[in-house]
């Protein structure tokens, strides 16, 4: 059905147009004004751009044109690496310092890793996960270390990499308490629950390795971000694909979920919220209702790659 007036939001048209395509800075919709009513729905009657800086729009067809009703301040023609920037601050996300890949970091991350090890079965580390209803081989399937000493204490250490998949930080948690101790820059990297899990048609974001880990468990590979802080590279990855936004059931997670989608769209991903049932986040769901409960969860969703112990089923 057209739209009732010419107030558009961006959310509108995609609902109206949710295949639209991002093409050299716009996106291109099917126009839903009365104006243009009856013509089909498809890529050959995308006659609507938005653009992806300013939010103006107009129909080639009908001519008209006005300003999608989202916020968005006027700008200037910028650079690839000022847009990414740019559409952080948009959405009240802080940008990721730039990586700086030097010998002294290098020397930096080698301290960091004294004395750490890969994670073995039947070990503290491995009996630790197991606990927490994570299995060894999605353990092993993640690259998983273990230092007996992270800051004094014995920790399974989770590795952070950036889009080269150089090592940028790592995550120490704890297995006798509860601290998690980071050291290098979290907001450049991520942790992948194997290591396809961001190179696929359909990408999965969790906050924490623990959540990704646990819906790996479930047969689906996933990204953790310790945090929710977004990953410009990552919107950068996204055109053409899914996106699916695992975050805990709580309003930060609401709150970082609805981010996620505005700045993702801009990318011409497709977005889709995936809220933990049954619990708070996906080590709970996992506690609570097993591997199934997890996997039954995503069933609805565009599938994503799919762990099997040592080897990998591609499902897109």
């Amino acid at each position: 059905m057209p739209m009732p007036d010419q107030s558009l939001s961006l959310a509108a048209l995609q609902a109206y147009d949710p295949t639209a395509l991002m093409i050299n800075g716009e996106c291109r919709f099917c126009c839903p004004l009365p104006s243009c009513s009856g013509q089909p729905i498809n890529r050959a009657h995308r006659t609507m751009t938005v653009n992806s800086l300013t939010g103006l729009y107009k129909c080639q067809r009908c001519g008209e044109k006005g300003k999608v009703t989202e916020k968005w301040d006027d700008r200037p023609p910028q650079t690839r690496q000022m847009r990414n920037q740019t559409a952080l601050r948009r959405f009240s996300a802080p940008p990721a310092p730039p990586v700086v890949k030097t010998p002294s970091d290098l020397q930096k991350l080698d301290q960091w890793f004294s004395g750490a090890r890969l994670l073995m079965p039947n070990t503290p580390g491995a009996d630790y996960l197991q606990s927490r209803g994570i299995p060894y081989f999605v353990a092993w399937e993640a690259g998983l270390l273990f230092h007996p000493a992270w800051h004094g204490k014995p920790s399974v250490v989770f590795p952070i990499l950036d889009a080269e998949s150089y090592m940028v930080a790592a995550q120490g948690r704890s297995i006798t308490t509860t601290d998690k101790i980071t050291h290098g820059n979290l907001s450049c990297g991520i942790f992948k629950s194997h290591p396809s899990a961001d190179e696929m048609q359909s990408i999965l974001v969790t906050e924490a390795p623990i959540d990704a880990l646990s819906i790996s468990a479930a047969g689906y590979a996933a990204v953790a971000l310790c945090g929710t802080t977004i990953r410009p590279y990552l919107l950068d990855m996204l055109f053409g694909k899914t996106l699916l936004l695992a975050f805990d059931a709580d309003d930060p997670g609401d709150k970082a979920a609805d981010l996620w989608t505005k700045a993702a769209a801009l990318s011409g991903a497709k977005v889709q919220r995936v809220r933990p049932q049954g619990g708070k986040d996906w080590n709970e769901v996992l506690m609570q209702q097993g591997a199934d409960g997890i996997a039954a969860q995503f069933e609805p969703y565009d599938r994503v790659i799919v762990v099997r112990r040592s080897r990998v089923i591609r499902t897109d």
